[in-house]
């Protein structure tokens, strides 16, 4: 398999598993009196994406958001009209999701191996990565008429839980050995751990072989 095309199942993965994380979510939650607010996991999905793939783990925010927007639309409707869609709740979640890319701008800084091996960076990193779709969402709904500083407030307090929850997450993850890693170096590595371990083994063997020759 190529590595363009295990990058493509990669990233799909990530957005199948964000849309239906944040689809239980939003259902669980809005059978419960809090309606109104869940539990949103395609940014910090698409944070891990990023760190994997580059500027590419974005699109997880943006597919997961079209989906998120969609989802949270019909709850608590009657019906299952596609007239209840409407750009206003739609671009935010996506074009505005897609200022999270600009999380990528950490790597020229600093190597993804760093961020992830030290706490405060990568804490850091993701907190960037939400303040950057509040942003987004808020700046992208000045083009309906919405005042900025109360959109990106209403966003923000909306985030706030979500990004402890995404800190929790990403925090986890990292102990597994190639999840919030970069894909390259991962299988660079483990490359040169076969190559290692053969390398051992044949000469094991090669060792073995002798010994069988000189008895």
């Amino acid at each position: 398999m190529s590595i363009e095309i295990y990058r493509k199942i990669d990233l799909l993965i990530f957005t199948l598993l964000a849309i239906i994380l944040d689809a239980i979510n939003v259902f669980a939650f809005n059978a419960f009196p809090l309606g109104g607010f869940s539990i949103s996991l395609h940014i910090i999905l698409s944070l891990i994406s990023i760190i994997r793939w580059g500027y590419l783990g974005s699109v997880v925010a943006v597919l997961g958001g079209l989906s998120y927007s969609i989802i949270t639309t019909f709850i608590g409707e009657n019906e299952f009209s596609l007239q209840l869609i409407t750009m206003e709740k739609v671009i935010p979640y996506t074009l505005g999701n897609l200022f999270i890319i600009a999380c990528s701008l950490y790597f020229l800084k600093w190597k993804k191996s760093e961020i992830v091996n030290q706490t405060y960076l990568l804490i850091l990193y993701v907190i960037s990565g939400y303040v950057l779709i509040c942003l987004g969402r808020s700046v992208l709904g000045l083009f309906f008429n919405q005042d900025f500083i109360f959109t990106f407030k209403e966003y923000g307090l909306r985030e706030l839980f979500n990004a402890v929850i995404g800190i929790v997450i990403i925090l986890i993850a990292r102990k597994q050995e190639g999840m919030v890693e970069d894909v390259y170096e991962y299988l660079v590595r483990f490359q040169q751990s076969e190559k290692k371990h053969k390398l051992e083994v044949q000469k094991m063997e090669g060792s073995e072989t002798h010994e069988k020759f000189d008895g």
